[in-house]
C-alpha cells in the first residue's frame, strides 16, 4: 500500500505527490509519484490523517496512464448533526476529463454537532469513497473519452470552418 501526502496541492492546480512504501519485512522501498486535485478542506483533513492510501496496483494505474485523482468533499457540525460526504474520481489533467465513474460517501452523526467530529467523518467519507471508487473502469471510461476526442478531431482536420 502507497500511502501519500497531500500538501500545497489545490483545485486549479495538481501538484505531484511523492508516495512512498516501504516493506518493513524486506526491507525494500516503492515509490509512486501521482497527481491530485482537492479542495482545501479536504487537505486539511487528509494532512491531519496522515495522507491517502492507495493501494500499489491503483497507483501504478493513474501514474501509468497520467491520471490524477479527483477528490471533493466537505465535512460539518449543522444544528444537532455533524455530517460529510465525499467523491473521488479521476482526471486525465490535460485535457481536464473527469470520471463519470464515482466512488461516493457520505457520514452522519445526530448525537453530537462539532466541526470536529465532521472532519473525522469526511476523512471516513473519503477513504470509503476512495474503496468504492472502481479505478479499472474510471480509467478505461477517461481512455474512451480521449479516443471519442481523437476521432472528432481528426473528422474536422482540414474541414473548413464556418
Amino acid at each position: 500500500m502507497s500511502l501519500f501526502n497531500s500538501r500545497h496541492a489545490s483545485l486549479a492546480q495538481p501538484v505531484k505527490k511523492l508516495i512512498a512504501a516501504c516493506a518493513l519485512v524486506s526491507g525494500t522501498c516503492n515509490a509512486c509519484v501521482l497527481n491530485i486535485v482537492e479542495v482545501q478542506q479536504v487537505r486539511d483533513v487528509m494532512e491531519a490523517n496522515g495522507g491517502y492510501a492507495v493501494p500499489d496496483q491503483q497507483c501504478k494505474l493513474l501514474q501509468s496512464k497520467g491520471l490524477v485523482l479527483h477528490v471533493m468533499g466537505y465535512g460539518k457540525g449543522l444544528g444537532n448533526t455533524s455530517v460529510a460526504w465525499a467523491e473521488v474520481r479521476l482526471q486525465d489533467p490535460i485535457l481536464g476529463v473527469i470520471s463519470n465513474q464515482a466512488g461516493i460517501s457520505t457520514f452522519a452523526n445526530s448525537a453530537n454537532a462539532t466541526d470536529e467530529l465532521a472532519n473525522n467523518l469526511l476523512y471516513r467519507s473519503i477513504k470509503d469513497a476512495m474503496s468504492r471508487l472502481d479505478f479499472e473502469v474510471a480509467a478505461n471510461e477517461i481512455d474512451a473519452f480521449k479516443a471519442k476526442a481523437r476521432e472528432l478531431n481528426s473528422r474536422s482536420v482540414g474541414k473548413p470552418g464556418p
